[in-house]
């Protein structure tokens, strides 16, 4: 299967995040988280993550309901 003419509807830049940040906040007006997770349907959150790690956020076997939300953007996994 090929998949051509994708386009970028959103970007998140994690680049300045460290290993393990959940929600970042800005200073962006109006004031407020920037983006946050919500993972109180996963039940395997340790030994998964849904979390920034090498400067991405990245989703690893969280079993079931793990909710990233941001100011335009949100995404279940």
């Amino acid at each position: 299967m090929s998949v051509q003419g994708q386009t970028v509807i959103w970007q998140e830049d994690f680049s300045t995040y460290t290993d393990g940040v959940t929600t970042a906040s800005d200073n962006n007006s109006p004031s407020g988280a920037d983006w946050t997770r919500d993972i109180s349907g996963s039940s395997n959150i340790p030994p998964g993550y849904f979390e920034v790690r090498s400067q991405e956020f990245s989703s690893f076997n969280t079993q079931a309901g793990a909710y990233c939300s941001g100011r335009v953007l949100a995404m279940l996994i």
